[in-house]
């Protein structure tokens, strides 16, 4: 699955049971892009159908059969002509019973036909694997050993979150549509470690997940869809009952819901729609949408600054491109107004980064992690780069900071903008993906981070050592060519990142073409610790700078 442009779908079909009926985490996503891309944002359509299944099962005592996808897919894909499916299924499809071959066929039987219909239609398909089943929410009476014979939602099987894990590890490994997103694995990690904290922790009702676990869907939904990074829970999350526009949101999802399934048809004999009929849709959704779009003129929530505190420092929370900001102020800042620039891992290692803070320069970071530097992330780095000197009045030229895989997004900014910088920082830096997280030399590297590189930047395995090889080469040569001072801390047994197979490599082309850098290597230092417990060389280095350029 390749990132998506945010314009290349104009309408995106959620399809799944009543986890996706309950729309909290289509409503959120809907709310995020509304909030900061609401001209250029797809149409998103929840058509999730309680006790659905794509395995055409139903337990002995469920209330009625359970309706099957395959009831209404294809009127469903006619009638709303999506671009994108979205479909979540699994929760249902094991009808709570303990592990069985017959069962998981039926499952995957049903799931390889809906990925065909979906094609048939001329439509993408993203998969989401089934979330945890918690049988802690359950009441201890209900919940039924392997050894019984009455299973059902009612009386579910204290063992089927297993049977969920197994189900979302098939669609993992089975090339379905574009691809499968595993929401399983935040929101299980979530659980425990909130139970850590709180044993008796409430996750929700143990089929259904609770608010935080419909935030974690959409945080993965944007970040494998449009590679949008969160990491702080918006307002509407927390308190949607507050928060005007997400109410407006929800409310026109759900007349177009309601109001789309009981056209459609939907065979579930249980439930009650508030349908405003189909006649009448249009003029509904126009009539909340304008509302929607007032509000936003009104309240511009893109463009929305939190004020918060940072170790005793004044700060700010903030957007670019959608993409979570900060900005950091020193209690008096220098005359230049200048400003540190952390590309990655904000906060970590920070001893250079506190010690210029106290000497009066901003500290500034946008979450754009895991793009590897790629063409967007530096597309996306100057928007923020542009909008944090014009609306907080910092010096035009920035200290740069790449610390690990942060090197490559500092590289290659700095090759497509060295105006914007006054100094660049490289602490163990990533420069060459071959090395990290390719393990093409002597690192160790990481076979998960380097599928993701290969996706960022849209390579097949075949083709990414050439193109990786030849980037890291040319960009390091333009590096040199900027002439911006640089200033390099690594260790020499870092294992991870090697030393020699990347910033060596740049100290190398800089000796050649007699061009300054300085150097710090850390004898018998892997990748950890980063940067120096005592930054006085980094931050002298930077301050020098200033004395220079003054």
């Amino acid at each position: 699955m390749k990132p998506i442009d945010l314009q290349h779908y104009k309408k995106i079909l959620f399809l799944g049971d009543s986890i996706t009926y309950l729309a909290h985490y289509v409503n959120y996503m809907d709310t995020y892009l509304t909030t900061h891309f609401n001209e250029s944002k797809p149409m998103l359509i929840n058509l999730g159908l309680s006790s659905e299944t794509a395995s055409g099962l139903s337990e002995a005592h469920h209330p009625f059969l359970r309706p099957c996808i395959f009831q209404r897919l294809e009127p469903t894909l006619e009638k709303i002509q999506p671009d994108l499916v979205i479909a979540c299924y699994g929760m249902n499809d094991g009808i709570y019973h303990p592990p069985s071959d017959e069962r998981l066929d039926a499952y995957q039987k049903g799931m390889r036909q809906l990925a065909k219909i979906v094609e048939q239609k001329g439509c993408d398909l993203v998969c989401l694997t089934p979330p945890p089943f918690d049988a802690q929410m359950i009441d201890p009476t209900c919940l039924k050993d392997a050894y019984g014979d009455d299973y059902g939602f009612m009386k579910p099987y204290e063992g089927y979150d297993q049977v969920l894990q197994d189900y979302g590890k098939w669609l993992m490994s089975e090339p379905l549509g574009l691809g499968t997103i595993d929401i399983y694995s935040d929101v299980a990690a979530y659980i425990d470690a909130k139970r850590l904290e709180d044993p008796h922790y409430v996750s929700g009702d143990g089929i259904h997940v609770c608010s935080m676990g419909h935030f974690l869907f959409t945080k993965a939904l944007l970040k494998q869809l449009f590679n949008i990074s969160l990491e702080r829970v918006p307002e509407y999350v927390e308190y949607p009952e507050q928060n005007a526009l997400y109410k407006l949101i929800e409310y026109k999802n759900h007349l177009i819901s309601d109001t789309l399934l009981e056209d459609i048809g939907h065979g579930n004999e249980a439930l009650v729609l508030q349908s405003v009929g189909i006649e009448n849709l249009q003029s509904k959704v126009e009539a909340v949408q304008i509302q929607i779009n007032e509000l936003l003129l009104q309240e511009q929530p893109c463009e929305a600054i939190e004020t918060i505190t940072f170790k005793g420092y004044k700060g700010y929370q903030f957007y670019s491109q959608g993409r979570e900001c900060i900005l950091i102020e020193p209690k008096v800042p220098t005359k230049m107004r200048h400003w540190v620039w952390r590309a990655e891992f904000f906060d970590a290692f920070s001893y250079a980064d506190m010690a210029l803070l106290e000497a009066g320069w901003h500290l500034a970071y946008c979450n754009l992690s895991d793009m590897y530097g790629n063409p967007q992330s530096v597309e996306l780095m100057h928007d923020f780069y542009t909008k944090v000197v014009k609306d907080f009045n910092l010096n035009s030229q920035v200290d740069l900071f790449g610390f690990s895989r942060g090197g490559l997004y500092t590289m290659h900014y700095a090759t497509q903008y060295p105006e914007a910088l006054r100094s660049i920082y490289l602490d163990a830096p990533v420069l060459d993906l071959c090395s990290w997280p390719g393990s093409l030399g002597k690192g160790i590297g990481s076979s998960l981070d380097w599928q993701q590189a290969l996706w960022q930047y849209a390579l097949d395995e075949k083709d990414a050592k050439t193109y990786f090889k030849s980037k890291a080469l040319e960009a390091m040569n333009d590096l040199v060519n900027t002439q911006i001072p640089i200033i390099l801390v690594a260790g020499d047994a870092d294992e991870v990142v090697p030393y020699e197979e990347n910033g060596e490599k740049l100290v190398h082309l800089c000796k050649a073409q007699e061009r300054d850098i300085t150097v710090i290597v850390k004898p018998h230092i892997g990748h950890h610790p980063h940067s120096l417990e005592d930054p006085s060389p980094i931050v002298t280095f930077i301050q020098s700078i200033e004395q220079i350029s003054n």
